[in-house]
């Protein structure tokens, strides 16, 4: 799971403070007070655990989206080359990932 976007992916200020707080993020985080939209997905599919990335930055516009993208598929590439990352490909079904919850 991915985010590309600006600060309302980062959690920004959801602590009080004028700084971005990742666990608070309603995409991504961890923080179970929030109950992103990663731990709904990742409680009825344990399998995305520890497959969330936020690439989102404060004051990003949509012209910054393309690098956001880049910099995931560059993780993802580097993720891919990983042996275990490749054993866990192939146990996957076929159609892995085109699936929608």
């Amino acid at each position: 799971m991915v985010a590309l976007g600006h600060s309302g992916l980062t959690g920004y200020q959801s602590d009080g403070g004028l700084f971005d707080v990742p666990a608070n993020s309603w995409a991504t985080g961890t923080n179970p007070a929030v109950d992103s939209v990663y731990l709904r997905i990742l409680a009825a599919n344990p399998a995305i655990d520890g497959n969330a990335a936020n690439f989102a930055v404060d004051g990003a516009d949509v012209d910054e989206l393309a690098f956001q993208a880049s910099r995931e598929r560059t993780v993802r590439r580097r993720r891919s080359d990983h042996p275990a990352a490749r054993a866990e490909q192939d146990r996957r079904p076929a159609g892995f990932g085109r699936q929608v919850l």
